[in-house]
């Protein structure tokens, strides 16, 4: 498994909650530093779709990164203006204070919900499926967001 990681053969799939609304779908396709504050760039790309709005001003999205780079995701809905809900590096403190104090959400709003690869012996494909933690579900629910997208 480790070597599909390396060959990036693993599909990722996040589910986030960000500040602003993106378009229904798309793909960020945008370089990024291979290390903090590095004047080099390696390519980087996002696929995304909006699942839900709150409020007219913050969204649930699904996101699967193409690239595998640290803190990709961060970074792509940073660069679309769509930071995520408790980001302390890229997102915003009064929004990120709101939803700790309305919501008890205190952490990132970030989650790998799944991944797939091939069996490295059988070859067949296999999803593993993470369901949202209870600190971030209580919040999901809390927003009324309906639970068929993130369960």
């Amino acid at each position: 498994v480790q070597g599909a990681f390396a060959r990036r053969e693993v599909e990722k799939r996040y589910l986030a909650l960000v500040r602003g609304i993106p378009e229904e779908a798309g793909r960020i396709d945008h370089p990024i530093p291979r290390v903090r504050k590095s004047p080099e760039r390696v390519p980087a790309v996002t696929d995304f779709r909006r699942l839900f709005i709150f409020r007219e001003r913050y969204a649930l999205v699904e996101a699967r990164p193409r690239t595998g780079r640290q803190h990709q995701v961060r970074r792509h809905f940073k660069h679309i203006s769509c930071p995520l809900i408790g980001d302390a590096n890229y997102g915003k403190s009064e929004h990120n204070r709101l939803f700790q104090q309305e919501f008890m959400l205190s952490r990132l709003a970030l989650h790998a919900v799944g991944l797939g690869f091939h069996h490295p012996r059988r070859g067949e494909w296999l999803e593993i499926q993470a369901p949202l933690p209870d600190d971030l579900a209580r919040p999901f629910e809390r927003m009324q967001i309906p639970p068929e997208l993130w369960l």
